[in-house]
C-alpha cells in the first residue's frame, strides 16, 4: 500500500503531464507488494510489439517477470475497433506463454456502465480541444464488462477466434489475483 501510495504521490506531483504520469523507473523502484499486469495496447511492451521492435518488447517483459516474478501478469483485451489490436493481443498472448507468464482478460474500463460512453466521449472532447465524438474512442467495450458482456464480445471478434478456447484460463489468473 505504501509503494502504491508513494508511485501515485509522485506521479501527481512530480510527473504531471495532462494527468499524472507514472514514471516506469518509479514502478520499478517502489515495486514490492505490488501485483502488475503488462497494461493495454498503449503500454511499453505493446508500443514496441506495434513498431516492430520485438526483441526490445521481450527485454521489458523480461525485466517485468524478473522484477515481480508470479505478481507479474499479462493482460489480454477485447478491443475490435483499435487498429490491429486483435494482431497485438495475440502477439502478447504467445510471448507470455513462452516465458510462463499467466493472463488475465481485461476489458481497460475507462467508465462503468456501456451508456457512460457519452460522458467519457464529452470529457474527452474537451479534454483534447476537439468536437463531440472526435476524441474518443471508436469502439465501446471500455466498460466494466461482466462475464456475458465479455463471452458475447469474444463470438463477436470472429468464429475462430484465437481468444475463445483461452478464456477460461484467463478468468482463473484474474480470480488469482483477486485471492492475493
Amino acid at each position: 500500500w505504501e509503494n502504491l501510495l508513494k508511485i501515485c504521490s509522485i506521479a501527481v506531483r512530480e510527473d504531471f503531464y495532462y494527468k499524472p504520469i507514472v514514471n516506469i523507473d518509479n514502478l520499478f523502484k517502489f515495486n514490492k507488494g505490488l501485483i502488475i499486469l503488462s497494461g493495454c495496447i498503449d503500454s511499453p511492451i505493446n508500443q514496441l510489439l506495434i513498431s516492430g521492435q520485438e526483441q526490445l518488447a521481450e527485454n521489458y517483459l523480461l525485466k517485468f517477470k524478473e522484477t515481480w516474478q508470479d505478481d507479474f501478469y499479462g493482460e489480454i483485451q477485447p478491443q475490435i475497433a483499435v487498429v490491429n489490436s486483435q494482431e497485438i493481443m495475440e502477439k502478447d498472448y504467445n510471448l507470455f506463454l513462452k516465458h510462463n507468464i499467466k493472463c488475465v482478460f481485461t476489458t481497460d474500463s475507462h467508465y462503468p456502465y456501456q451508456q457512460d460512453k457519452k460522458y467519457h466521449e464529452a470529457i474527452k472532447a474537451i479534454n483534447f480541444k476537439k468536437r463531440y465524438n472526435e476524441a474518443g474512442f471508436n469502439d465501446n467495450c471500455f466498460y466494466l464488462m461482466t462475464d456475458i458482456d465479455i463471452d458475447n464480445r469474444i463470438k463477436s471478434i470472429s468464429e475462430n477466434n484465437w481468444l475463445s478456447d483461452k478464456i477460461n484460463d484467463m478468468k482463473i489468473s484474474t480470480e488469482e489475483i483477486l485471492n492475493k
